[in-house]
């Protein structure tokens, strides 16, 4: 008899594309950061905390994904991770510039 080989369904993890997607709204937040008002004070403070949410959420998603082998996003985990700190270490670099001005 031949065994039938069943497939084992793959969900993405929901903390990795988390993690992606808020790491990729923090990156497009840089347009909203060039045009001067009066809550740019508000406007780092929630994007400081969004990119945070994005690194956080991205490792868990990773540690999920590693207990878990029904999981997927390990790319996406990565992806949001690097993204999200690769944008606030440029925003605070930007902003320690501008400080020096």
């Amino acid at each position: 008899m031949v065994k039938k080989r069943t497939k084992i369904k793959q969900h993405y993890s929901g903390m990795a594309i988390a993690s992606l997607v808020l790491s990729v709204l923090g990156a497009l937040w840089i347009v909203l950061l060039i045009s001067p008002s009066l809550y740019d004070f508000l406007k780092i403070i929630f994007w400081y905390i969004d990119l945070i949410l994005a690194i956080v959420f991205g490792f868990i998603g990773l540690n999920k994904i590693k207990k878990n082998k029904k999981l997927r996003g390990k790319r996406a985990a990565f992806f949001g991770i690097t993204l999200g700190l690769i944008v606030i270490s440029i925003v605070t670099l930007g902003y320690l510039v501008s400080l020096v001005d």
